[in-house]
């Protein structure tokens, strides 16, 4: 289906397309790191974690007990 979405759109293979979208997240020399926040047992806490584990974290929290009421992605601006 995005194979069609993408012909459509831009006029030109889904291949292409496919290359041009996965180019966008290996640019980043950096690890993305993603903040958490969130509310468990009367404590507001956070913890930034790496993104691949992120969704782990979070699904992990919540099994906890906790609400997740905050989370994003946290981007290096280049200026260090």
């Amino acid at each position: 289906m995005c194979s069609v979405i993408a012909q459509r759109v831009f006029g030109s293979p889904a291949r292409d397309w496919a290359a041009q979208k996965d180019l966008r997240f290996c640019c980043c020399l950096e690890p993305v790191l993603v903040l958490i926040r969130w509310l468990h047992a009367g404590r507001r806490l956070e913890e930034t974690v790496p993104l691949e584990l992120a969704r782990h974290r979070r699904n992990e929290l919540e099994a906890q007990g906790a609400t997740i009421y905050w989370s994003e992605r946290l981007v290096s601006t280049g200026l260090s």
